[in-house]
């Protein structure tokens, strides 16, 4: 706080007073996030289901990266308070992102395949929770942070589906694969950690 009034040109004391916490800031600049990636998003709305969801996971890879050292600060900042209050925010801010987008996606199967969406959507978040923390700790290059989190996100939705959606997501996962091993072996750190 003492860092954000000085950037400021206020006193330490503004900031406390007009948000009072750490977690609070925090829980706004999430908010703004959230916002600010919904309007990136727009155009995405003309897509399908599982095309429109893949998509938007790909945007939201971009968007971090686009700013890796805001995000990995921001990352490490809410690892530094209450976790439980900004893993709500992020929860929610989540959900109400990706439920919507992943209910379309499983819905797209014609053979009924599908799992509960809020239950996929859950998992789809911690896995792609788990993804941008392993970026982060890892220290991957952000072409491999975008085939990893492409590859884990396909993992998790092609348990909803089975004849050709199923297919092409194999075989998507087959060319990801084949790309994710060619990162291990030049980012030798990085892929024992991932791999180990």
């Amino acid at each position: 706080m003492r860092e954000l009034a000085l950037k400021a040109g206020v006193s330490t004391a503004t900031p406390y007073n007009l948000i009072s916490t750490k977690a609070n800031l925090l829980t706004l600049v999430l908010e703004q996030e959230f916002r600010e990636f919904r309007g990136e998003m727009a155009p995405l709305a003309k897509l399908g289901g599982l095309e429109r969801l893949l998509n938007t996971i790909d945007l939201l890879c971009s968007h971090y990266a686009s700013d890796q050292k805001f995000y990995f600060g921001l990352f490490k900042s809410a690892g530094t308070i209450d976790e439980s209050s900004m893993a709500l925010v992020m929860l929610e801010g989540g959900r109400a992102l990706f439920g919507d987008m992943v209910r379309a996606a499983i819905a797209e199967e014609d053979e009924g395949g599908g799992f509960a969406a809020a239950l996929v959507t859950g998992v789809l978040l911690r896995t792609m929770r788990a993804t941008v923390e392993a970026w982060y700790v890892s220290g991957w290059s952000v072409a491999r942070f975008h085939d990893e989190m492409a590859f884990a996100v396909r993992v998790v939705m092609m348990a909803n589906y089975r004849g050709p959606v199923a297919e092409s997501l194999r075989r998507e996962l087959t060319v990801l694969q084949e790309r994710l091993e060619k990162h291990a072996s030049a980012e030798p750190f990085a892929g024992a950690l991932a791999s180990g």
